[in-house]
């Protein structure tokens, strides 16, 4: 009897940790989707507010590349064929509408606030090499 008490513990023990280790997967997913849907919403109210006010800012999400920091990764929305090359990537993946590549940790920022746009002529290897891309 012990021996059976000792195993069916053993089993219990054992599908606990299995199962919370799923759960966290799922919630890293999660997460992941809820960047994608925050940054879906910011841009609908953005395209809202620019149908009323400024038209042509509103027929498109990004006019040029956007860099998109989150806690799980750097993304490229809307790619380039710069930095198509800098990444290895070939073709894009597609979420909630948005079509992007994922940067390597190479591109990670580690800053708590990173909002800016930027442009380069002289450094072949920064993402905004030769055209507007937004961080």
């Amino acid at each position: 009897m012990k021996r059976l008490i000792f195993l069916i513990a053993i089993i219990v023990c054992f599908s606990c940790n299995t199962n919370s280790s799923k759960v966290e997967e799922n919630d890293v997913k999660s997460n992941e989707k809820d960047y994608w849907r925050h940054l879906n919403y910011l841009l609908q109210i953005k395209n809202e507010t620019a149908k009323q006010h400024w038209k042509r800012f509103a027929t498109k999400n990004f006019f040029n590349p956007a860099i998109y920091y989150t806690h799980h990764g750097t993304y490229s929305i809307q790619p380039n064929n710069h930095i198509f090359k800098l990444s290895g990537q070939e073709k894009t993946q597609k979420l909630d509408n948005f079509e992007f590549i994922a940067l390597s940790e190479k591109y990670t920022d580690t800053t708590n606030f990173n909002f800016n746009n930027s442009y380069t002529d002289s450094d072949s290897t920064a993402l905004s090499y030769q055209a507007n891309v937004l961080f």
